[in-house]
């Protein structure tokens, strides 16, 4: 940090007075509700409470700060309020009279276990991680990642609704996520759009379980049930109603029925005597007939007769569930494969991974040109933290796509010389939103807030000149900006300075600066960043070579849907490189990249199918996948179809 302070309650960067520039709090502001913690308030002598996020029938979650680590965190307090209220002069928790102080106790105890539970989860790139919990103030705190983005249900108010391929690509990561929590004997019970969070990093994260909320919920006969119309089955409005994965099944059904069709399921209480749901093909939306009775299979009435786990939902959506009965038609039209290329093409394509860097190049041009939009949306979604008006006025026009006037008042804000508009300005020159697409401009706007010291404009100023948008090429420049904006800790600006010092780009090649860099962002959580480094310790360039910390580095990009992390950690498994042989292991993550329209995820599951490796042999399968991968070009899958003797 800077000789500057931050803000208690929004945690920005300020200058020693109040009112905050940011978010206009000033230390004698009242807090909205006598039930909050007052911004400065320190737990645990570690964290420090700053405005609060959320507030719902159960508990508080608070912006908060660790003092130690100085980063951004979320903390949860448990806080019933058909119980408990706050001591008017102090920070205690008190119990009201009756029932309400055995109720009290018993969900706090449901809440700390919750906390124990979801803590198993730190390195699971689709759930928030639980980082410590603890007793105070009467009650329980849940320390939590702090994630930046929106929920599903703020994008949807944007988009209205998705296409079905959409849907399908982010939900995987979600039912991917329950699979997990699952295992463990644990149920969300409470998803729906304003639970599934779309983070600025691309992942996509479930939030607020609702297992101690619904163990209370049982516990006492004083609490109505709480559940969300239209995303609950059934049998979550009964005290004694059987739930189990299915009831996450329903939910999650729903939420994808919301996201296609941009109406809500009905009520599942008005669906018992006359169901009148809808068929999202009924409603105009475009979505495969074995897709459309898949859904509408996970959202049968009764539990009995739902799809019974989140595995068999995915496995029906992507039509690869399977089945006794064969296509003997099918069958008899392809040729058995032989054994004159078994292994080879897996073994081949394990080694070439290591020459990962071409790919690499492909895939950084397109992150660095098109980040330029992503940190548009980071902008304005950071003009939600404050309460300026003018501010608010241009958010809501920015959102509403009124570019025009937002436009104005940013000129405004810009002109006064607040460098956060300045940025905003070149984002909407860069987009050409309310104005004609002007790389100049852009990049003189960028100049303007990057001068400030402002991050981001940094980096885009590094892109602006990486590929000469505006201004003239200069690799010697890109780096610079790079370098200034990656010094502040902005994990993209640290890949692409560790990128160019891998490739001798603006600088002389240096593959332990490369690494350096990499790693930085790689602990940062960026899976491009872990991808690369676990290629350097594939390769051994600037590190020795280590394939274990390759494969470790390779599945933390994979499990945040990285498809070519997932690839290459499916070719470790084929053939024992850094883990232990196991081909069911490499059909999973071939799978996952496959899912994902990954067209070397197709054409390797295609090739485990035709020789029954880490799945059964399975013909029809091979060439469904080998298809899907051949009609992207993949030469590969074209041949082997070849061999088959079926058509590409």
């Amino acid at each position: 940090m800077s000789d500057q302070q931050r803000c208690l309650n929004c945690l920005q960067e300020t200058q020693s007075f109040y009112p905050c520039q940011q978010c206009a709090w000033s230390p004698d502001k009242q807090s909205e509700s006598g039930l909050y913690l007052s911004p400065g308030t320190l737990l645990h002598n570690q964290y420090q409470i700053a405005k609060v996020l959320g507030h719902g029938g159960f508990g508080i979650t608070y912006l908060a700060l660790d003092t130690n680590l100085q980063i951004k965190l979320a903390i949860k307090e448990y806080m019933p309020r058909d119980f408990a209220t706050r001591n008017s002069t102090n920070a205690e928790v008190s119990t009201f009279a009756g029932d309400a102080k055995e109720n009290f106790a018993y969900g706090l105890n449901s809440f700390l276990e919750e906390a124990r539970t979801l803590a198993q989860f730190q390195q699971h790139a689709g759930i928030v991680s639980v980082l410590n919990f603890f007793k105070a103030n009467g009650t329980g705190y849940m320390v939590m990642e702090y994630v930046e983005g929106l929920t599903l249900k703020e994008h949807l108010v944007n988009k209205g609704k998705l296409s079905w391929d959409q849907t399908l690509q982010l939900f995987m990561p979600v039912m991917d996520a329950l699979r997990e929590v699952h295992k463990h004997g644990m149920l969300h019970r409470d998803i729906a759009p304003d639970n599934i969070y779309l983070c600025r990093d691309n992942r996509i994260k479930l939030l607020d379980f609702g297992s101690a909320r619904y163990a209370l919920g049982g516990h006492s006969r004083s609490l109505s049930v709480v559940v969300k119309p239209g995303y609950a089955p059934e049998e979550q409005y009964r005290t004694k109603g059987n739930q189990g994965a299915w009831t996450d099944v329903y939910s999650v059904a729903a939420s994808m029925y919301r996201c296609v069709t941009s109406v809500v399921p009905p009520d599942a209480l008005d669906r018992l005597d006359e169901d009148e749901l809808a068929r999202p093909s009924e409603l105009g939306v475009e979505i495969p007939a074995n897709a459309e009775q898949a859904l509408l299979a996970a959202l049968a009435v009764k539990g009995v007769n739902r799809t019974q786990s989140i595995e068999q939902f995915q496995q029906a959506l992507l039509g690869t569930a399977t089945s006794n009965k064969k296509d003997e038609t099918f069958t008899k039209s392809v040729k058995p494969v032989t054994g004159k290329w078994k292994d080879s093409p897996l073994q081949k394509d394990a080694v070439k991974h290591k020459k990962g860097y071409g790919i690499v190049w492909g895939l950084a041009t397109v992150i660095l040109v098109s980040l330029l939009v992503y940190y548009g949306k980071d902008a304005i979604n950071t003009y939600q933290q404050t309460s300026s008006d003018e501010l608010n006025k241009a958010l809501q026009f920015s959102q509403q796509g009124n570019y025009g006037e937002a436009l104005k008042i940013w000129k405004l804000i810009a002109d006064q010389g607040k460098a956060n508009a300045q940025y905003n300005l070149g984002v909407m020159y860069a987009k050409g939103q309310g104005v004609p697409k002007d790389d100049q401009q852009a990049m003189q706007w960028f100049r303007k807030a990057a001068d400030q010291g402002y991050a981001r404009a940094q980096y885009n100023l590094g892109v602006i000149y990486q590929y000469g948008q505006g201004v003239t090429q200069d690799e010697s420049q890109a780096m610079l900006w790079f370098r200034k904006a990656a010094d502040q800790g902005l994990a993209h600006a640290q890949h692409n300075l560790g990128f160019m010092y891998a490739e001798g780009q603006g600088v002389p090649k240096d593959d332990q600066q490369a690494v350096q860099w990499y790693r930085k962002a790689a602990d940062q959580g960026l899976a491009n960043a872990q991808y690369n480094l676990g290629n350097m310790y594939v390769e051994g360039q600037g590190v020795p070579k280590d394939d274990q910390q390759a494969a470790q580095w390779f599945r933390k990009a994979a499990d945040q849907g990285y498809a070519d992390a997932q690839n290459n950690l499916g070719l470790m498994y084929v053939i024992g490189q850094g883990v232990p042989k196991d081909d069911q292991q490499a059909a999973q993550w071939f799978r996952k990249a496959a899912d994902q329209g990954d067209a070397n995820g197709q054409y390797y599951l295609g090739v485990m199918y035709a020789e029954g490796q880490g799945v059964p042999k399975d013909d029809q399968q091979a060439v469904h996948w080998l298809r899907k991968a051949a009609k992207q070009g993949n030469n590969n899958a074209i041949k082997v179809l070849k061999d088959m003797g079926v058509k590409p």
